[in-house]
């Protein structure tokens, strides 16, 4: 999960504004079920991926991200900026991916009716003749 994550931040933060790690963290927290180890490599994939692209974009402007803005901020090294960044990325995503679980399960509460299995039920319902006649299917 990690790296295919991580494949598509990088791929993708080229060319859409800092804002769309969050809908895509949303979109496949609505979409896909993830335990916190799948959670958790995707978002450090967007934490790298975010981290990497500053690095990328402060050696095309001189410096500019690292030197002026861990100034402005009062870090005392410049390269602490790129772990700012990649700390902010993680939480973005993180919190987005959350939101987006949480926005799946208050729908699949709505589609459930009390009679019909969940999609994760493993086991079938009983049969009410058997039941109420007193033998086993065994």
């Amino acid at each position: 999960m990690f790296f295919f994550s991580l494949a598509i931040f990088a791929a993708l933060s080229w060319n859409l504004p800092w804002w769309w790690a969050g809908v895509f963290g949303f979109a496949m927290g609505a979409v896909r079920p993830m335990g916190w180890r799948e959670g958790l490599a995707f978002c450090s994939a967007a934490a790298v991926a975010w981290a990497a692209l500053a690095y990328v974009q402060d050696g095309r402007n001189f410096g500019l991200i690292s030197q002026r803005m861990s100034g402005l901020i009062g870090l005392p090294h410049p390269l602490l900026i790129f772990a700012l960044m990649a700390g902010l990325g993680f939480l973005t995503v993180f919190f987005c991916l959350q939101s987006g679980q949480v926005v799946r399960g208050l729908f699949s509460m709505a589609t459930k009716t009390p009679n019909s299995p969940s999609l994760n039920d493993t086991n079938p319902p009983a049969d009410e003749s058997l039941a109420s006649s007193g033998t086993s299917s065994r």
